[in-house]
């Protein structure tokens, strides 16, 4: 899915959660100062939040990623695949316009909504220039003509220059100063900004409606308290609410409000209530975290936004460890950490102690490195328990047991180490002409596919391969698709690479395995 899409959808999603468990859970309560802060955190957590990729899932394992993890595949530099840089038919992109068109839309009614939001601004500025001011106690009063409504916006209250000179004015303008003192404009004006970047989510609208009446009850209930007799106040607002509508930026008397206002005035707090709700707020957290989750990538496989990493910094230069993995095929790959460049010799025993083959003996580079020992069919080691030594030259010495499973040969699993496929080497394969001719023949190579277009698909492909000893391209395999032809496409371009220089370790030319992504993007 288009990138800007998918992150509306998260934060509508994100939106309609958060105002769907207010409604049901603490609309109704009179905790009001708590509400404001709930309100403000739903509206800004549904729009940051979907920014960030993850998996809420993998959040327990995600600081610590394993060697396996970063090192099962060496990594190529991602490639980039543009429709318009791979030189697409521009006959054949009607997907391609229609998402354009789309985004074109989405774009322009933000724009739109934009320049009103600023008129709006303007016209408040409008009405505080063309009207006396006076100041009292650090609030700026507008005093308007015209009967327009009493309302507030910052620290300025603007009212009829008539009802500024009644008795009864004190009590309106101490209810404005509410909302000055506890700054409700800045809630608005967010509220504003998330309706006009969702402009097409009822839920945008019904929040800040919610975060415009709870500034209402909280001023109300500030007044009550202050108040030697509440009915007086009540009678007042039932008196001078209005239901004329001012700029959707500003608080007034709204006659609209009034029923709910004098309800929830009444309204008493539960304390007990209220500590049952707060227990909700866990779900509904998680609720949202899941609706902003991105799809877990397959173990091995690098996600999107994973960058290979073979000198990891979260180890000390003094650290050494070794894992195992055995793939599916029998192959058994040792990675080996360390934290600076150390000779190492590195030999398999068999469970008894019995010598059986050395698998290392050499200068081993700061940093992350492994060896995958293929399976040959002339000569092998039976399936069973075996035991690894690795011994440096400062006399550290590490043991472990690994088990040999193979499920193509009877008796046992084979090494041969004339077909080691390697993933770190001292001198890595090169393409001719060197990476930017690597993307070069990719962008003039890979087509994108009919279907893909016709299905708006998008994303990475990831295709394994090995660069065989005579630079030759070999077991050229899917490792994850989008489908709608881009995996075969992507499989075929790289399939048909012409020979690259092979890799050497150790002044032996050896086989090497890569993971090449291709992204294929529209728009």
């Amino acid at each position: 899915m288009n990138p800007l899409f998918l992150y509306l959808l998260k934060a509508s999603i994100s939106l309609a959660i958060f105002y769907g468990s207010y409604t049901l859970i603490y609309k109704r309560v009179a905790f009001f100062n708590f509400n404001r802060v709930f309100l403000l955190f739903a509206l800004m957590t549904a729009m940051i939040l979907p920014f960030f990729n993850f998996n809420i899932f993998g959040f327990a394992g995600s600081g610590g990623q394993s060697p396996e993890d970063m090192l099962y595949y060496t990594q190529l530099p991602v490639f980039q695949l543009n429709e318009v840089a791979a030189n697409v038919d521009s006959s054949v992109g009607h997907s391609f316009s229609f998402i354009s068109l789309l985004a074109y839309i989405y774009f322009v009614v933000v724009l739109i909504r934009l320049v009103r939001f600023f008129v709006r601004l303007q016209q408040i500025s409008n009405i505080s220039n063309s009207n006396k001011n006076t100041y009292k106690d650090g609030v700026r009063f507008v005093l308007t003509k015209n009967d327009l409504p009493v309302f507030s916006f910052f620290n300025r209250v603007f009212i009829d220059e008539e009802m500024f000179a009644k008795q009864d004015a004190a009590k309106i303008i101490q209810h404005e100063k509410v909302h000055i003192t506890q700054f409700h404009s800045v809630d608005l004006i967010l509220a504003e900004m998330v309706c006009i970047f969702q402009w097409f989510n009822p839920f945008a609208y019904l929040l800040k409606k919610a975060v415009k009446e709870n500034h209402e009850f909280i001023a109300d209930q500030k007044m009550v308290l202050h108040q030697a007799d509440a009915n007086a106040y009540r009678l007042l607002l039932m008196e001078y609410a209005t239901p004329i509508k001012t700029n959707i930026l500003t608080h007034n008397f709204s006659y609209s409000l009034l029923k709910r206002r004098l309800h929830m005035m009444k309204k008493r707090k539960s304390i007990r209530r209220f500590a049952f709700n707060l227990f909700w707020m866990l779900p509904v957290l998680l609720l949202v975290l899941f609706a902003c989750s991105s799809p877990k990538t397959d173990s091995g496989i690098i996600s999107d936004n994973t960058v290979m990493n073979a000198n990891p910094t979260n180890a000390n230069s003094d650290s050494i460890s070794v894992r195992t993995i055995l793939g599916e095929g029998g192959e058994l790959t040792f990675v080996v950490y360390t934290g600076e460049t150390r000779n190492i010799k590195m030999d398999i025993f068999s469970k008894d102690g019995k010598y059986r083959k050395r698998l290392y003996n050499d200068e081993m580079p700061g940093g992350l490195n492994a060896i995958l020992l293929k399976q040959s069919e002339d000569k092998f080691m039976k399936n069973g328990e075996y035991v690894y030594q690795l011994q440096t030259d400062d006399d550290l010495i590490i043991k472990g047991s690994f088990t040999l499973k193979s499920p193509n040969v009877e008796e046992g699993g084979i090494f041969d180490s004339n077909d080691d496929v390697f993933v770190v080497v001292e001198k890595q394969p090169e393409f001719p002409g060197g990476m930017d001719s690597l993307f070069a023949y990719l962008a003039k190579s890979v087509k994108y596919p009919e279907q893909a277009k016709k299905d708006s698909i998008a994303g990475r492909v990831f295709v394994g391969f090995i660069i065989e000893k005579d630079g030759s391209i070999g077991a050229v395999k899917l490792l994850r698709g989008i489908g709608g032809g881009c995996d075969e496409e992507a499989m075929r371009a790289v399939a048909e690479m012409p020979k690259w220089t092979p890799g050497e370790q150790r002044g032996q030319v050896v086989r090497v395995r890569f993971n090449l992504p291709i992204k294929f993007t529209l728009g």
